[in-house]
């Protein structure tokens, strides 16, 4: 399920900042997909954070200027937030409904 850039644990209002921040520089969609990922824990964690670091970066290349920069520093930047705090996050929806 798709609530925005950032972590579940965050608020609402805290995502909306960071999903506007995101949106300047990278299409939704990458975090819209690898949320949908991370939701049905499938593909593995791995593929789904490769695939969102691959958009990110052909985000990159829309850029003009210095921002080609700046831009791939801050994808591989969350492509690493991502490597190391993400296991908190995929699967979850999964477990929940589990649980339930």
């Amino acid at each position: 399920m798709y609530n925005g850039v950032g972590p579940w644990w965050v608020s609402q209002k805290v995502r909306g900042v960071i999903t506007s921040w995101f949106t300047s520089y990278f299409d939704e969609a990458s975090a819209i997909k690898h949320d949908e990922g991370y939701s049905k824990a499938d593909p593995p964690r791995i593929v789904c954070d490769a695939w969102y670091l691959y958009y990110m970066t052909q985000d990159c290349k829309k850029q003009h200027g210095a921002k080609v920069y700046t831009t791939y520093l801050k994808a591989y930047a969350l492509y690493v937030a991502v490597r190391c705090f993400g296991w908190l996050s995929y699967g979850r929806d999964k477990r929940n409904n589990l649980s339930k």
